[in-house]
């Protein structure tokens, strides 16, 4: 690929970058989001009060949950509720137009972004080759944003059936969640009982999976921590830094955001996200995405800009720094920060 003068485009090489792998395919995420607000439409229309819905209409919202409320499941829930969809419906109500107005804008918003990708490309004097690389990275992203959504349709799937089995056998699902898959099939075809319930609670405390052709072991306890050391090479953080530089995966047509640290390592951690607070991860998962939709910025220690945390951030247009080394353990929940989209970084106020 020729070298190309990126002092011309009037913008960072990661804002180009961005710009160039955002892909003009509409994912799942976007369909349920349309979804979302022509449900809202219908809704604002009829004055809905959102604290006192009433029964025709909550009958509505369940309609949407059923054809639409897998795409937030993610890898273990929780599964989408009434509540989340009210809560999702009370943010766009808050806002000055109609819903379809908003959801018009946010095309509109898509289609200039399309256009300055083409005036990008342009700008750039890309032959065919190096279009043709650009378009791959907007196909794996897209790819990696399509899977996903299978995922979570999978997985809801499956959860909604071990649950079954987890009532029956008296575990609990995170107990459930530690067996091999080969463990749940030998159980489900009558062939072998599942592990007792101390062999799974020793998993649930420190253990390392193996798992591939021919491979299905599990380590616990001494022996798991000892190959850890042995194996994942741990390095000195300095957690006296109060700015940590990362790559931009979405501007949100923002050029700083503030707002209160959250840092979110679990699924457990999701419900401390309120309205405009920056969630601060290693990485984000589809799990996620409703905290992900109430927190004014995104920033995630790892990926790149096809990662989860890339995707789901362009198709919100939420501000999101990604590959931001140890900021899980330099930043702590309640620290005000600032994340500063046109330097690529983030820092402690």
């Amino acid at each position: 690929m020729d070298t190309k003068d990126l002092e011309i485009l009037g913008m960072t090489t990661g804002e180009a970058l961005v710009l160039l792998t955002q892909s003009p395919k509409i994912t799942w995420t976007d369909k349920a989001r349309e979804a979302l607000y022509h449900l809202a439409q219908e809704l604002y229309e009829e004055d809905v009060d959102i604290h006192n819905v009433e029964e025709s209409q909550k009958d509505r919202v369940k309609m949407y949950i059923t054809q639409w409320g897998w795409v937030h499941y993610g890898y273990c829930g929780p599964e989408y509720t009434i509540q989340n969809v009210l809560d999702e419906l009370e943010i766009i109500f808050e806002k000055k137009e109609s819903p379809v107005d908003q959801i018009e804008y946010a095309k509109k918003e898509l289609h200039k972004k399309m256009e300055k990708q083409e005036a990008l490309f342009k700008k750039l004097d890309m032959n065919a080759d190096e279009r043709y690389i650009i378009t791959a990275a907007q196909d794996f992203g897209y790819t990696k944003s399509y899977r996903a959504s299978l995922m979570s349709l999978a997985n809801l799937t499956i959860n909604t059936l071990l649950k079954e089995y987890t009532k029956k056998e008296g575990y609990s699902f995170g107990q459930m969640g530690v067996c091999t898959a080969e463990e749940v099939c030998s159980y489900l075809r009558g062939e072998k009982p599942l592990p007792d319930v101390d062999t799974l609670n020793k998993r649930m405390q420190f253990s390392v999976f193996f798992s591939g052709l021919g491979i299905d072991k599990v380590i616990v306890g001494s022996e798991a921590k000892k190959w850890v050391a042995d194996n994942v090479e741990q390095e000195e953080v300095d957690r006296d830094m109060t700015e940590i530089p990362g790559t931009v995966a979405c501007s949100g047509d923002e050029d700083v955001v503030r707002g209160v640290a959250k840092i979110v390592l679990r699924s457990d951690d999701l419900a401390k996200v309120t309205q405009g607070d920056v969630i601060i991860s290693t990485t984000t998962i589809p799990e996620y995405v409703p905290a992900m939709r109430r927190a004014s910025a995104i920033a995630t220690e790892t990926g790149g800009l096809t990662c989860h945390a890339a995707i789901v951030s362009r198709e919100m247009n939420k501000p999101c720094l990604i590959g931001i080394k140890h900021v899980t353990q330099i930043f702590k929940d309640g620290d005000h920060v600032e994340v500063d989209l046109k330097n690529s970084l983030i820092k402690k106020i």
